[in-house]
This record gives C-alpha cells, sequence and structure tokens, in this order.
C-alpha cells in the first residue's frame, strides 16, 4: 500500500498543470461539451428583437447544440426531434432519442426555456438515470440540475449552474470494475458579471469541481479524490486549481 498523498500544497505550476488535465479529462469523459471554451462576451448588437416562438426556439437549441459549450452542457449531442411546446409563460422543450457523441444513445432530456430580455432562462433540467456505455459498463446519475441564462446570440452562457450528483460508472458481465462521484459541478463567470458576493468577473471563466471521486477495481491503484477545482479562461489557460488526493 503507498502513503497517502495529499497534493493540495504543491507548487503552483504542479498543481495547476495536475488540476487542468485531471478536471477537464473528468469533465470530458462524462461528455461534459464538445469543449470548455465556450465563453464569449455578449454581443448586443446581435440581440433578438422579436418575441420569441416556438420555431424560433427550436432553430436557438439546433444551434445551441452546436456550440463549444452547448445549452445542454452534456454533449455532443445529436438529436432526432427537438418538441417544444408553449408553457407557463415560456416554453416546455424535450430532446427525443439524442445520441451522445454521435454513438451513445440516450433517453430524452428536458428542460424549460423562459425568455428574459433577449436571454433564455434555463431551468427544470432532466437528464436520463442512466447511460449505457458500449455494452461494457452503465453510468447511473443520482441528480442533475442546470440553471443558467442562454445568449442565443452568442450561443454561450452568460451565467450558469451545472450539478450532478451520486454518478456511478459500473461494470457489466460480473467486473467488479466501479468509479463513484458524489459530486460533478461546472459553472460560469462571464466578463463583467456581478458575482453573489459582490465582486466582478474580470475574465469569463469556467469552473470545475469535483468531490467524492472513488475508483474500485482498476488494473492501477484504487483512488480517492477529495477534492478537486479548477477554473479555465475564457482563452484556455489555467486560472486556478486545487486537487486533494489519497493513493491506496
Amino acid at each position: 500500500m503507498l502513503p497517502s498523498a495529499q497534493l493540495s500544497k504543491t507548487t503552483s505550476k504542479s498543481r495547476n498543470r495536475l488540476t487542468k488535465v485531471g478536471a477537464v479529462a473528468l469533465a470530458l469523459g462524462l461528455g461534459i461539451g464538445g469543449s470548455p471554451i465556450g465563453l464569449m462576451a455578449p454581443n448586443h448588437a446581435l440581440a433578438q428583437t422579436a418575441a420569441p416562438t416556438v420555431e424560433s426556439i427550436r432553430n436557438d437549441i439546433l444551434s445551441g447544440l452546436a456550440a463549444p459549450l452547448p445549452i445542454t452542457v452534456v454533449g455532443p449531442l445529436i438529436v432526432q426531434n427537438v418538441d417544444v411546446n408553449e408553457a407557463d409563460g415560456g416554453f416546455r422543450v424535450v430532446l427525443e432519442s439524442p445520441l451522445l457523441m454521435g454513438i451513445v444513445p440516450l433517453e430524452s432530456i428536458s428542460f424549460t426555456l423562459t425568455p428574459e430580455g433577449d436571454q433564455l432562462r434555463v431551468a427544470d433540467f432532466a437528464l436520463p438515470p442512466s447511460v449505457p456505455l458500449f455494452g461494457a459498463a452503465v453510468l447511473d446519475i443520482g441528480s442533475s440540475n442546470v440553471t443558467g441564462l442562454w445568449s442565443p446570440a452568442d450561443r454561450s452562457y452568460s451565467d450558469l449552474q451545472f450539478e450532478l450528483g451520486d454518478l456511478q460508472v459500473r461494470a457489466l458481465g460480473g467486473q467488479s470494475m466501479q468509479v463513484d462521484l458524489e459530486r460533478l459541478a461546472l459553472a460560469v463567470d462571464q466578463q463583467g458579471a456581478v458575482r453573489a458576493d459582490g465582486t466582478t468577473a474580470d475574465n469569463s471563466v469556467l469552473r470545475i469541481e469535483a468531490a467524492g471521486v472513488r475508483t474500485q477495481g482498476l488494473p492501477e491503484n484504487d483512488v480517492t479524490l477529495n477534492g478537486l477545482f479548477a477554473e479555465l479562461k475564457a482563452n484556455g489557460e489555467e486560472a486556478n486549481g486545487e486537487v486533494e488526493a489519497t493513493v491506496k
């Protein structure tokens, strides 16, 4: 058994390299976006002027699915049909028979969109409870939540809170491999946005956080990541990061 390794006190250079690679690999491994670089400053010259309709919302969604950080955050997705209906002053959206990365079939994904000026408020987001992984494993999703403001003109979030909870990847066919993740969260602070603590973001930043990551039965040593945190600027550079891990 190897001794426990506390990595949160490493030098800035090595810590940033580890957290950037680890956080992005973790996020992309779970199909989070096509790229972490999906942040842009608002372009009010392209703002919508007409009230959104079912058809315009459908077009906005199709465009948003192709963005580097898609409107669903999870992606990239190919969908068979985008079902949009008016509901409670906004629109209820169901993505039918989506394919994650074009090859992994999912059950439907649903959410609501409510117009707020020239942006759309995303809420009531629901992912399928389980995702088959090439017939070899299953990803179970205990909870999912997305709230934020989506700009159809910029194809980006000006505000985003995304969280998955109680994730588990378990092998099929009698294999003992298992990966548990208590919490995976992403958030967007757009340049110039006022944060909850009253400070103002001086650069567009994507924050990635994970907690309670545990691997069992893999060829290498079992690993527990007590916490992982990274911030990526809009140009892809590391802004900040920290990892605390235990290897057995």
